[in-house]
């Protein structure tokens, strides 16, 4: 008899044991499987967790726009405060702004000539300078009107302080300060009109025409102007103290009287000028009010020039122009005359020596000329034909062609000055093109009305927001008669 096999020969109860073993295996074998899926997901959900963490950068920066670090979110926030902090000072009408700080560089250094050297032409209209008037001798001030006043207005003055003028006499129409031989009170006749005098005419006019100038500005911080106060013997005693860290200010501990009632302007420049009866016109940038009494006067940076030299090489103005220098004054408007040349300030000034005539570059502001002793803001990178500072402008139109004009008194005595005069770019800042005026806090400080609002009033100017308006720029065609010159010979 043949044996059987071992598959048809096992018992049921042993197959069903190979049965359960096989889905044991298959069931382990599934749990491996899927322990293996659930840990090889675990690096995502790492994941995810950092990014709930750049999202709640996101949320605390939400400005950025997009998930950043802190560090990040705070170099950002540095960047628009530098910008805030460097932005141009806002301006009313008329900018006389120091935009970028005085500057420290030496009015020694000795100037370059350009490697282009400059051609000059003669002015083909000349022009005719003024005969000074005799100072008068009664404190009645000049009038254009019977009965207009602008405050005690003798020249010379009654006082002890410098010429005799003090708080009840103060300079009259006909006083200017510095010598004959000051770069502003040179006449313009036979002076020579700078090379690229066109292009750079229509350069600062497309900035703007000349700005407005308005009232009401004394002692707010709408007031950019030169506050002035002539000391008096028994003035209280300051000593003097520069805060800027520039390197050393000249003005460091001097001892000088300044009048109890001095203030510096209202707006961030914080000019304030003190005469000295000695003759010493300090201009001090950013000054505090004295306290009462004497003590320390602070002040950020400042200079001292000569009332009776050059107006030259001072500290209170980017070009190293004394705080008087070009000064247009509430006076000189009523009388309807200025002997001097003006104060321009623009909106920027060139960072080459393009220019010609000794133009000095400078490697903290702009470039500058003779007359000016140091620069100012510099125009941003490709921006041609800019002047730089302390360029010399001029309005090349006659006696006859400026009475002829049908404008007031006081704008012709403007006009004529920018004629026969000319005028200095003294500082940069604005919107491009402006005169300086006299800051009526040198008169509402002592308790006299804001000159500019008397005058104002009395010839029947437009007003603005309860202010009158002095409107530089209509009716005069700048483009056709704005002139730039070569520096003066010095």
């Amino acid at each position: 008899m043949r044996p059987r096999s071992d598959n048809t020969s096992a018992s049921p109860p042993a197959r069903r044991a190979t049965l359960l073993t096989a889905l044991a295996f298959l069931l382990a074998s599934a749990v491996l499987i899927f322990t293996s899926a659930a840990t090889a997901q675990r690096p995502a959900n790492r994941h995810r967790s950092g990014s709930n963490v750049c999202q709640t950068h996101r949320t605390s920066h939400r400005k950025l726009g997009r998930c950043v670090s802190v560090s990040s979110a705070h170099a950002a926030h540095d960047r628009s405060r530098r910008r805030t902090h460097s932005a141009v000072p806002p301006t009313t009408s008329t900018p006389p702004t120091t935009s970028t700080p005085p500057t420290t560089e030496s009015s020694t250094s000795a100037p370059t000539e350009s490697s282009t050297t400059s051609t000059t032409s003669t002015i083909s209209e000349s022009t005719t300078s003024t005969t000074e008037g005799t100072p008068p001798k009664t404190a009645t001030p000049p009038t254009i009107e019977p009965n207009l006043t602008v405050g005690p207005l003798s020249s010379p003055g009654t006082s002890a302080g410098w010429d005799g003028f003090g708080a009840t006499s103060l300079p009259g129409a006909n006083w200017r300060p510095y010598a004959s031989t000051s770069p502003f009170n040179i006449s313009t006749e036979g002076a020579a009109v700078a090379t690229n005098s066109a292009a750079i005419v229509r350069k600062v006019l497309s900035w703007s025409l000349p700005g407005n100038q308005a009232s009401g500005e004394a002692e707010t911080s709408e007031d950019w102007g030169h506050p002035t106060f002539f000391a008096q013997p028994t003035d209280p005693t300051y000593t003097l103290h520069a805060t800027e860290p520039w390197g050393a200010n000249s003005l460091n501990g001097m001892r000088i009287q300044v009048p109890q009632n001095a203030k510096p302007a209202g707006g961030e420049d914080g000019h304030m000028t003190i005469v000295t009866p000695e003759g010493w016109e300090y201009d001090l940038w950013r000054a505090q009010k004295p306290p009462a009494g004497g003590g320390t006067l602070t002040f950020a940076w400042g200079g001292r020039t000569r009332i009776d030299g050059s107006g030259l090489g001072s500290g209170g103005t980017a070009s190293g122009f004394g705080n008087l220098a070009g000064m247009i004054r509430a006076p000189e408007l009523a009388a309807g005359k200025i002997n001097h040349a003006l104060f321009i300030t623009i909106k920027c000034a060139s960072s080459d020596t393009s220019f010609g005539y000794g133009t000095v570059a400078s490697t903290q502001t702009s470039s500058y000329v003779y007359p000016a002793t140091s620069g100012g803001s510099t125009c941003p990178a490709g921006e041609t034909n800019a002047p730089p500072l302390g360029t010399r402008f001029m309005l090349a139109m006659s006696e006859a062609q400026i009475q002829a004009l049908a404008v007031p008194v006081w704008k012709k005595a403007i006009l004529t000055a920018l004629a026969h005069y000319g005028g200095y770019a003294g500082d940069t800042g604005g919107p491009g093109f402006g005169f300086m005026f006299e800051s009526s806090t040198s008169f509402t400080a002592l308790g006299l009305p804001d000159p500019l609002t008397t005058l104002g009033k009395a010839d029947s100017l437009p007003t603005w927001e309860g202010r009158y308006v002095y409107n530089i720029a209509s009716g005069v065609e700048w483009e056709k008669y704005l002139r730039v010159l070569a520096p003066p010979s010095h």
